[in-house]
Parts: structure tokens; sequence; C-alpha cells
């Protein structure tokens, strides 16, 4: 089931500029995952209710809500771009530095 799991998130990847990103963020449903981290294996987490290991990225600052000044910040910047996939209620975003593929 986690194979399963692992390839339907994988195919659901995508990469976005902040506009898409910003109601979620407003509803309280944007969460950034640490670069260090793989998206797929947070979003693997998240999606089987792994809450031990949830628990502890949050508590490591690897996964937060973006704060207001970031939120600020990425409304001005046209140039910011992420990496995301949702796992509802949640997407799940990383930054990212390369352009954005629409």
């Amino acid at each position: 089931m986690t194979e399963d799991l692992r390839r339907r998130l994988s195919a659901e990847v995508h990469r976005v500029d902040w506009h898409p990103l910003a109601p979620h963020a407003k509803r309280g449903g944007l969460v950034l995952v640490d670069s260090r981290l793989d998206l797929i294996d947070v979003a693997v987490a998240v999606a089987a209710d792994d809450s031990a290991s949830v628990q502890a990225w949050m508590e490591a600052g690897q996964l937060q809500r973006p704060t207001q000044s970031q939120v600020a910040d990425w409304q001005s910047q046209t140039r910011e771009c992420f990496t995301v996939v949702i796992v509802q209620p949640y997407v799940l975003a990383q930054r990212d530095t390369g352009p954005v593929v629409t």
C-alpha cells in the first residue's frame, strides 16, 4: 500500500509560484517542508497518519506554516517557486530555485 501511495503522490507533484498557494496559506492549509526532507516521504507520512514522524518534524522546525512575514515577502516576489503536493486537507510545499513549469 505504501508503494502505491508513494507512486500516486509522486505523480501529483507540481512546481508553482506563490499565487496559487496564497489561498491555502490564508485558510491555514499550507505547510512548508524543510528542503532537507524528501517531499514525498513527508507526503506519505501525512497521508498514512504517521503522527510520530510528523510530530518529530514539527518539533524540529522542519514542518511549519508560513509566517505572516514570509507571506508578505512572497506576495511581492513573482520569482519565488515551490514544489508542491496535495495531501488533503494540506498543501505541502518546499521552496524551489528553478523556474516554474506551467
